[in-house]
């Protein structure tokens, strides 16, 4: 909803703003469908009951960031990261000497 409320900032402009090509034309495309259920080809997934483990399942991607995000606050640049591969990238007064 908020991509047709606000198109300049979530909807044609920030596709157009992150490369999407005909953003006038896909912000609000992207929004219709984003809102509509059952539209054409796509269909929200009829499960015999909604509960815990559909939302589970529906929020595996965001559960997935959080560890990443917890792992890379706890275990900071590694070795294998490409902070170490290129250390003129990392700003200065950051480096461990």
């Amino acid at each position: 909803m908020q991509k047709l409320l606000f198109p300049a900032i979530l909807g044609a402009g920030r596709f157009a703003s992150i490369g999407i090509p005909y953003p006038q034309l896909m912000g609000p495309l992207v929004a219709v469908l984003e809102l509509g259920h059952d539209f054409w080809i796509f269909h929200l997934g009829k499960l015999p009951r909604y509960g815990l483990w559909s939302m589970l399942h529906e929020a595996r991607l965001d559960f997935v960031m959080l560890l990443a995000l917890l792992h890379m606050l706890m275990a900071g640049a590694s070795t294998s990261s490409l902070d170490a591969r290129f250390p003129g990238s990392r700003p200065r007064g950051l480096a461990h000497e």
